[in-house]
C-alpha cells in the first residue's frame, strides 16, 4: 500500500511539473540590455522611445499628439529614411458618418533589388485618457528600434515601408487614408501590424490573413519565439475590436497582426504607462519585427497566397503546423482510434455500452452544472463591484485572482462529482465518456471552425493511444501502476502544455464579462485529467475536492479584499460637463448612474435620465446634475456659397471652425433639409442610407481632430425651410473656471471619448 501511495505521489508530482513548465515557458524572451549588443533589438533602448511617447495622453488633435508625430519624424530623418507626412481627410462613409483629419508618418528604407515591399505598421495616436505606452507606444518604439538595427546591417533585397498611422483609435482612419490615397500602398507585398491590448505577457500572432499557407510556413522559418494559434482569430472575431490590420486585410494584403494582451485592465487606461510594461513583452514584439523583416526582406513577395495552415503551440515556443486540408484525415484517424478502443474493450469485456453512455451524460452534466454555478458566482461579484462596469469587459485589476478562484472551485465541484461516482463506474468507462464528448466536439469544430480542430485533435490522439495500449496489453493499476502512469504522463504532456495557456488567454481576453468561456474549457480539460484524479482518489477520496475548495475560497476572499480601488488600483471615474448655448444651461453628467466617492461632489441633487437637454432623442440613462453655465464663443461658420439653383434647390457651402480649440465635434443636420450631394472637404458622401435613413430625424457626423483652419461642408438642400444644425464641440478636460476638487492619485478618468470632457452645444439656423 505504501508503494502504491509513493507511485501516486510521484505521478502527481510529475503532472504538477508539467503544469509549471506549461505556464512558465509561455512568456516573452529575456529583454536585451542596450549595452549587450548594438546589432540586436533591445527592449531597454525601445523603452527610451516609449518614455517620450507616453509622457501624456496624445489623442488626435491634441498638442501632445503633434509632439509625438514630430518625434517620430525626427527619429526617421536622423536614421536616413525617406520620410513623408500624408495629410488627408478621411471619411467612414456610412449611415452615421465618421470623419477625421489624419497625419500619417511614412519612412521608407530602400532595398537592393525589390520585388514588393514589406510594410511594418503601428499607430501613434492614443485614446483621450491614456498614456498609450503599450497601445501603441510599444509598436512605435519597436519599429524605431528595428530601424536602428537595420541601418547598421547589410541592405536587404526588398524595400521596407514603416507606416506610423494616425487615427487608429478613432476609426482606423490613418490606415484607410494610406490604402485609398497613398501610392506606396501599391508597392506593399506583406504587412506586419504591431498592436497591444494589455501591458504584459507573450506577444501573440493572433491574426493572419486568409490563404496564409506560404507566409505562415515562412513565418516559422523566421521567428525565434513563435506563439501563434489558428484559433486566435476565431476568438478575436467575437470581440468588439478591430485594428489597422483589418483595413489592410480587407484591401487584399497578406500579413500578420501581433499583440500582447495580459494585464488587460491597463488597456486604454491612464495605467497604460511605461512602468507597467513588461520588458519581456516589448522584447518579444521587437524580435518578431526584426526576425520577420530580415526574413521577408530577402524573399520574393510576388504572390504569397496559398491554402491556409493549421498551427498551434504545444508547450512554450514549441509549435506544430500543417496544411488545414490534412484535418479530415486526422479526424478520421481519431474516429478509427475510438472505434478500435470500443471494439477491443467490448471484446475483452472491459467496456460496456450502457456504462459508457452514462459516463457521457455525467461528463456533460458536470460541465453544465458547474458552468452555471460559476456564472452565478461571477454575477454576484459584478453586482458587488458595479463600479467595474465602466471598465473594458468588467476587467478587475485582480482578475487573475478571480480566475484562480473560479478554476479551483470548479475543480472542487468536478472532483467531488467524480469522487462520488468513481466507486460505481470505473476509470475506463469514465474516460470513454470524455473521449466521446471530445470526438463530437472535434466533428463540430471541423464543420464550423476548422482552424480550431486541434483543440480536440491532440487530446483525442494522445488519450486514445494511451487507452488503446492499456487495452491491448491488458494493463491494470494493480499490477502495472507505474507503467500506466508513464504512458499517461507522456500522453498528458502536450495536452497540458497547450491547454493551460489557452485557458488563461481566454480568461484574459474576456475577463469577468464572460469567464464561462475559459471555465468551460477548463472543465473539458479536467476530463482529460481523470488518471491524475484517480491517483488523488487512491490516496484519499475526498482530499482533492477539500483542498481545492479551501484554496479556491481563500483566493475568492483574497480577490474580494483587493477589489477596492486605491493608488495602485485607481478608480475610473465618469464625469463630463455639458453646456447649451441656446438655453444658457449646463449640467454635470456621468455615464455611470451611481456616483463614486470622487465625482459625488458634482451630484448634490442628481437625477437619472436621458440627456435630452443636450442630445435630441437621447436614450441612454445617465446621472445628471445642474451646473453653472459658462459662456463661451460660438463656433465660427464662414459662408462660401449660399445660392438657389435653377432646380429650385439651395446650394450651401461653409467652413466650420472651433473658437474654443475643441479637438472633436459632432454635427447634427435636421432631416427637413432633404440633403443631397453632401461633401466634406470636397469628398462626396455616397452612402444612400445617410440620405434616406437619418437617425431620429437628424443626419449625424462625428469628426475627429478638428483642424485649426476648419472643415469645409457643402451640400444641396431644400430651399423652403432654414437648415437647422446642432454643433457639439468636444474639448478634453473639465472647465478650469469652476470650483471642484481635482482627482486624487487613486482616481483616473474613465476610458473613452465622453469622459473628462467639456461639451458645448450650439444651434444654428441657416
Amino acid at each position: 500500500m505504501k508503494k502504491q501511495s509513493l507511485q501516486n505521489l510521484l505521478f502527481l508530482a510529475g503532472i504538477a511539473f508539467i503544469f509549471i513548465i506549461a505556464l512558465r515557458s509561455f512568456r516573452g524572451p529575456v529583454a536585451v540590455k542596450a549595452t549587450d549588443s548594438s546589432t540586436e533589438f533591445s527592449a531597454y533602448r525601445a523603452m527610451e522611445h516609449i518614455k517620450f511617447i507616453a509622457r501624456k495622453p496624445h489623442s488626435m488633435g491634441t498638442e501632445a499628439h503633434a509632439e509625438v508625430r514630430k518625434y517620430i519624424i525626427d527619429q526617421l530623418e536622423s536614421m536616413g529614411l525617406e520620410t513623408s507626412i500624408q495629410e488627408a481627410t478621411v471619411i467612414d462613409d456610412r449611415r452615421n458618418l465618421r470623419a477625421a483629419t489624419v497625419y500619417n508618418v511614412v519612412g521608407v528604407l530602400r532595398g537592393a533589388n525589390s520585388t514588393k515591399a514589406m510594410m511594418v505598421v503601428a499607430h501613434y495616436d492614443s485614446t483621450p485618457h491614456t498614456l498609450g505606452a503599450s497601445d501603441d507606444g510599444a509598436g512605435v518604439s519597436s519599429m524605431l528600434e528595428t530601424i536602428r538595427v537595420l541601418t547598421q546591417s547589410q541592405k536587404l533585397k526588398n524595400d521596407l515601408i514603416f507606416l506610423f498611422t494616425d487615427g487608429e483609435e478613432s476609426g482606423l482612419f490613418g490606415a484607410k487614408a494610406f490604402v485609398n490615397e497613398n501610392k506606396l500602398a501599391n508597392e506593399v507585398g506583406l504587412v506586419l501590424n504591431l498592436e497591444a491590448r494589455g501591458s504584459s505577457g507573450p506577444a501573440y500572432t493572433y491574426e493572419v490573413s486568409q490563404d496564409n499557407g506560404w507566409i505562415m510556413g515562412e513565418y516559422y522559418k523566421a521567428v525565434r519565439s513563435p506563439i501563434a494559434t489558428s484559433l486566435a482569430y476565431e476568438v478575436y472575431k467575437l470581440m468588439p475590436n478591430s485594428s489597422d490590420f483589418t483595413v489592410f486585410k480587407n484591401a487584399g494584403m497578406s500579413g500578420f497582426n501581433i499583440a500582447f494582451i495580459e494585464d488587460f485592465v491597463n488597456y486604454h487606461s491612464m495605467t497604460d504607462s511605461p512602468e507597467n510594461i513588461d520588458l519581456r513583452s516589448l522584447q518579444h514584439v521587437g524580435n518578431y519585427a526584426l526576425d520577420l523583416v530580415n526574413h521577408f526582406g530577402n524573399v520574393e513577395l510576388l504572390d504569397p497566397k496559398t491554402p491556409d495552415l493549421l498551427y498551434f503551440n504545444v508547450i512554450g515556443n514549441m509549435s506544430i503546423h500543417f496544411k488545414q486540408s490534412l484535418s479530415i484525415y486526422l479526424l478520421i484517424f481519431s474516429v478509427l482510434l475510438f472505434i478500435a478502443i470500443l471494439f477491443i474493450g467490448i471484446r475483452k469485456k472491459q467496456i460496456k455500452v450502457l456504462k459508457s453512455l452514462l459516463s457521457v451524460l455525467i461528463f456533460l452534466l458536470s460541465i453544465v452544472v458547474i458552468s452555471f454555478a460559476i456564472f452565478f458566482l461571477n454575477l454576484a461579484i459584478l453586482n458587488e463591484y458595479s463600479i467595474y462596469g465602466a471598465y473594458y469587459s468588467f476587467n478587475f485589476y485582480n482578475a487573475i485572482k478571480y480566475l484562480i478562484a473560479f478554476m479551483l472551485i470548479s475543480l472542487a465541484l468536478f472532483s467531488f462529482i467524480y469522487a462520488l461516482i468513481s466507486k460505481k463506474i470505473d476509470l475506463m468507462h469514465l474516460m470513454i465518456g470524455v473521449l466521446f464528448v471530445n470526438l463530437i466536439g472535434m466533428i463540430a469544430l471541423y464543420v464550423y471552425i476548422p482552424t480550431a480542430i486541434y483543440i480536440c485533435l491532440v487530446p483525442a490522439i494522445m488519450l486514445s493511444s494511451a487507452i488503446l495500449i492499456t487495452l491491448i496489453f491488458n494493463l491494470n493499476f494493480e499490477k502495472n501502476r507505474m507503467l500506466i502512469f508513464r504512458i499517461y504522463f507522456i500522453a498528458l504532456f502536450p495536452i497540458i502544455g497547450f491547454y493551460l495557456p489557452m485557458i488563461k488567454v481566454l480568461f484574459v481576453t474576456f475577463s469577468l464579462e464572460f469567464p464561462n468561456a475559459s471555465i468551460a474549457l477548463w472543465l473539458v480539460f479536467l476530463g482529460f485529467l481523470l488518471v491524475p484524479m484517480k491517483a488523488f482518489f487512491d490516496l484519499n477520496r475526498w482530499m482533492l475536492p477539500l483542498i481545492s475548495i479551501v484554496i479556491g475560497v481563500f483566493f475568492l476572499f483574497l480577490a474580494h479584499q483587493t477589489s477596492t480601488p486605491n493608488q495602485d488600483r485607481p478608480l475610473q471615474s465618469s464625469i463630463f460637463y455639458a453646456a447649451n448655448h441656446e438655453t444658457e444651461s449646463a449640467y454635470w453628467v456621468s455615464n455611470i448612474t451611481e456616483a463614486d466617492s470622487w465625482n459625488q461632489q458634482f451630484f448634490e441633487n442628481p437625477v437619472i435620465g436621458e440627456l435630452t437637454e443636450i442630445y435630441p432623442y437621447a436614450r441612454e440613462q445617465r446621472l445628471i446634475n445642474s451646473a453653472t453655465y459658462l459662456a463661451s464663443e460660438l463656433p465660427q461658420l464662414e459662408a462660401i456659397i449660399d445660392s438657389v439653383g435653377a432646380n429650385g434647390r439651395r446650394n450651401l457651402s461653409f467652413t466650420l471652425k472651433s473658437a474654443i480649440n475643441a479637438e472633436n465635434f459632432q454635427l447634427y443636420i435636421n432631416a427637413n433639409a432633404v440633403l443631397k450631394d453632401f461633401k466634406i472637404d470636397g469628398k462626396l458622401i455616397e452612402n444612400e442610407y445617410f440620405y434616406s435613413r437619418p437617425y431620429t430625424n437628424y443626419h449625424i457626423l462625428n469628426y475627429y481632430a478638428w483642424p485649426d483652419d476648419g472643415v469645409i461642408f457643402s451640400f444641396e438642400c431644400n430651399a423652403d425651410l432654414p437648415v437647422e444644425m446642432l454643433i457639439f464641440e468636444k474639448k478634453l478636460g473639465l472647465p478650469e473656471q469652476l470650483d471642484y476638487k481635482p482627482m486624487p492619485e487613486w482616481v483616473i478618468p474613465q476610458t473613452g471619448y465622453e469622459s473628462c470632457l467639456s461639451l458645448v452645444k450650439s444651434t444654428f439656423q441657416l
